[in-house]
């Protein structure tokens, strides 16, 4: 299945809506930080790729309360990493 990151962003805003209290920042910070231990701590795969989906949810919905697409982000982290190559930091 080939999703498009507006298709995705759209659809875990629907369920970041779907009546539950994930509105302030320490929520959702605290979480993407539980998930990206629980990404360090897989035994199998499937549940890197479970675990990797949960740190996506978590940075989708910190980049939607700010206003920013997963593209912005994309876009942003591509001149990051362009200037680094640029400034010799590509280490």
């Amino acid at each position: 299945m080939n999703i498009s990151n507006t298709v995705y962003e759209n659809i875990v805003q629907e369920f970041y809506d779907n009546g539950k209290d994930h509105r302030n920042y320490k929520y959702l910070f605290q979480g993407l930080v539980e998930e990206a231990k629980e990404v360090e701590n897989c035994n199998t795969e499937n549940d890197l790729i479970y675990e990797l989906g949960d740190v996506l949810w978590y940075v989708t919905m910190i980049a939607r309360t700010k206003g920013w697409t997963l593209n912005d982000i994309m876009h942003k982290n591509i001149i990051k990493l362009e200037d680094r190559v640029l400034n010799g930091k590509n280490t």
